[in-house]
């Protein structure tokens, strides 16, 4: 049948029309975008094996969708979504406006739980997320747990530019002895770095520390008295030198006369009639330590080895036991 005015040819049949060169062809009809098809696929399932064998097939989710993951099962603490997350927090890869909603998500590791080591990978975090994690941490210290409100603490007390209120609070509570404490060895020192920051901000927090001479704990009540005397906070002196003098008698605290006696003797010219009230103890390291404080006051031109009345030997740290710093002499007797 020849073509029609198209160049078209008619089926008598069916009646379709066909070009010429169609009807020609046989056999299987391969399209270039089918070809190109199944090649994609085959490099997207290569690629994805390539990710999964490799632990890193998270690499290609945007951060949004492992943010958002991670505040779901999926993402939990030690998952693949989780070390990802992690992986770029460290990197710096996080885009700013997302730093808030991880911190808040981090910061649920500083608590007491059962993932060991997660607590040490939160505060990393945390401190590269700064400043936008510090609602985040602060909002942690109104969480009860003393483990992540300790380990919060110190993280705002080193990264925050003055104290708050509320860190202040928080940091006068790890004065007490939480040796025995469970997961004690993340807070070991804490004291110590409470004792310094306290004195560092006196001002701010002289009430704090004042209150916290009425403690039951006596760790946190002998501090709080060490810190107003190296702070001259002669206020509180009459409530602070009786403790303070109940730790530089010859007892079974160890090393605790080392802090005492110098934080008695910078009460100053004030503190001598409340020091001497002690000068006929019977306890002798108490007697002759108050004697040598208040002869040192008197005659400040002296050096130790000058006064009449001797110091004993409470440290072997210097020579002087009156200059020992306060956190130097917290140091030495080991409080946690």
């Amino acid at each position: 049948m020849p073509p029609g005015p198209n160049g078209k040819i008619r089926c008598p049949e069916c009646g379709k029309q066909f070009y010429r060169r169609d009807l020609l062809r046989s056999g299987p009809r391969f399209r270039t975008w089918l070809l190109a098809g199944v090649m994609a696929i085959l490099a997207i399932s290569a690629g994805a094996g390539s990710w999964i064998h490799s632990g890193r097939w998270t690499s290609p989710f945007p951060s949004m969708a492992l943010v958002m993951l991670s505040n779901s099962p999926a993402g939990e603490y030690g998952t693949e979504i989780r070390r990802e997350l992690n992986r770029r927090v460290i990197d710096g890869k996080i885009p700013s406006y997302l730093s808030e909603a991880i911190a808040g998500t981090v910061v649920s590791d500083l608590r007491d739980d059962q993932n060991r080591g997660n607590a040490h990978l939160a505060m990393r975090l945390l401190r590269s997320l700064w400043p936008e994690s510090r609602a985040a941490l602060e909002e942690e210290l109104r969480f009860n747990d003393p483990q992540s409100r300790t380990l919060a603490t110190g993280l705002l007390q080193s990264l925050a530019a003055a104290p708050t209120a509320e860190i202040l609070e928080s940091t006068i509570k790890d004065l007490r002895d939480d040796s025995g404490a469970p997961a004690w060895y993340l807070r070991q020192r804490n004291a110590i770095s409470a004792t310094g920051y306290l004195l560092k901000w006196y001002p701010e927090c002289a009430e704090l520390v004042r209150s916290a001479m009425h403690s039951d704990d006596i760790q946190q009540r002998f501090l709080a008295a060490a810190i107003c005397g190296y702070a001259g906070d002669t206020e509180a002196m009459h409530q602070a030198i009786p403790i303070l003098a109940s730790h530089v008698t010859d007892n079974d605290h160890w090393g605790d006369a080392k802090l005492a006696a110098p934080a008695l003797y910078r009460f100053g010219p004030a503190a001598i009639p409340l020091l001497g009230r002690y000068t006929s103890s019977d306890d002798e390291q108490l007697r002759c330590s108050v004697l040598h404080i208040i002869e040192r006051i008197e005659y400040p031109e002296k050096t130790w080895d000058q006064c009449t009345n001797r110091m004993p030997r409470v440290t072997h740290v210097t020579d002087d036991p009156l200059c020992l710093r306060l956190v130097r002499a917290a140091q030495d007797i080991g409080f946690y």
